[in-house]
């Protein structure tokens, strides 16, 4: 769970410094194979990280005995499924933006 919420802040920041002002990212040399590149290791940070999340909370469940903290653990199994589909939505967010970026130059 530490995870998700550490991605998620990790791309609340790279979100942040794609939204900086046009001088700061024309500085940079943004090219579309960069802005695929980031991407890819975006995508594949989130699936790792929701298979972790995954396996973490499925060993707690196997050693929970309390019904209710078992239950909740499931519960807790849908949330992640449903962050990566949400962290996924705001990496392609992030792939379009950098794209657009890579094109006014």
């Amino acid at each position: 769970m530490m995870k998700l919420i550490a991605l998620s802040f990790m791309m609340a920041l790279l979100v942040g410094l794609l939204s900086a002002a046009p001088q700061d990212i024309s500085a940079q040399q943004v090219t579309e194979a960069t802005c695929r590149s980031d991407y890819d290791a975006l995508v594949t940070a989130i699936a790792q990280n929701r298979e972790q999340s995954l396996n973490d909370i499925q060993t707690e469940i196997d050693t929970v005995f309390d019904l209710n903290h078992r239950e909740k653990l499931k519960v807790e199994l849908e949330r992640v499924w449903d962050d990566e589909e949400s962290q996924r939505n705001q990496a392609s967010f992030i792939l379009i933006d950098c794209l657009r970026s890579a094109e006014a130059k």
